[in-house]
């Protein structure tokens, strides 16, 4: 759902419960203390943080406030489905982004460690998926712990779970022997990848050395994307408009070029508040 919308329409469902007890139903109850309690604070955090290397913080908080909020059974399932079908900020490579741009000292010196720790791995032939394949890199969405306390506990690597007989003896625990270092994914192909370097600290994509890491040590890690663009909600806007106005499927696209036209000829149009220079 588009998210501006989203926020419209929590809005309306709380403003509706708290009209009169007389239509107060089970359902619109749960939705209203779900949106007071979850929803509206990790919108604000969002808004307050809202660059990449935060992605994995909101990811912890979203789990530590679904625990402390009442649910039934049922829709606390629901939920978790949810939030680990959206694991992306649970990757690895988004925890170390998180942990090198931490204002804290000892998280980004843990960081650091565990950079180093794959650059050993690498050195030794292990952990590497840049191979000359001539096929891009797949992103595999990771397995997170839905009981974690800190960005490092998100993922699940096979150091945790290496003196466990059963997984060892599982087929999909074969990356266990061709990687130092693994962390579990949702993916059914390839339940295992390696944990590698993020692509936004890479100096040489090739050459890895153990020093280059300690300058996070002194400074963080400054980074200017955001975790949540506005882009993302134009373009889901876009899709529904043309969705209930175009009822074949051919005809889809021709609304959404005539709109991006309009909006190259007339950008002020589009914008919700124009400004006066």
């Amino acid at each position: 759902m588009h998210h501006a919308r989203w926020v419209t329409l929590g809005s309306r469902i709380v403003r509706y419960y708290m009209s009169g007890p007389v239509i107060r139903a089970e359902g619109v109850e749960i939705l209203a203390h779900y949106i007071v309690q979850v929803y509206y604070k990790l919108h604000a955090r969002i808004k307050m943080k809202p660059l990449i290397e935060d992605g994995p913080g909101h990811v912890v908080e979203s789990l530590k406030l679904n625990a402390e909020v009442q649910l039934s059974p049922k829709a606390r399932k629901a939920v978790m489905k949810k939030i680990e079908n959206n694991s992306y900020f649970g990757h690895p490579e988004a925890v170390i982004v998180a942990s090198l741009a931490d204002p804290d000292p000892a998280v980004r010196a843990k960081g650091v460690d565990l950079c180093k720790e794959i650059v050993r791995h690498e050195q030794k032939g292990m952990n590497r998926p840049f191979r000359r394949t001539g096929k891009p890199r797949v992103f595999c969405k990771p397995y997170i712990n839905v009981y974690a306390k800190s960005i490092f506990e998100l993922p699940v690597y096979n150091t945790e779970v290496a003196d466990n007989d059963r997984v060892r003896r599982e087929k999909s625990f074969k990356s266990y022997e061709r990687f130092g270092l693994c962390f579990k994914t949702n993916c059914a192909e390839e339940q295992w990848a390696a944990v590698t370097i993020p692509m936004i600290i890479r100096e040489d994509h090739n050459n890895l050395c153990l020093e280059q890491f300690d300058r996070f040590l002194e400074k963080p890690l400054e980074t200017a994307y955001p975790c949540h663009q506005q882009a993302v909600e134009r373009a889901v806007a876009l899709m529904t408009e043309a969705k209930r106005k175009c009822a074949s499927d051919t005809g889809k696209s021709g609304h959404m070029v005539i709109v991006s036209e309009e909006r190259k000829r007339d950008p002020m149009r589009s914008k919700k508040r124009k400004t006066e220079d």
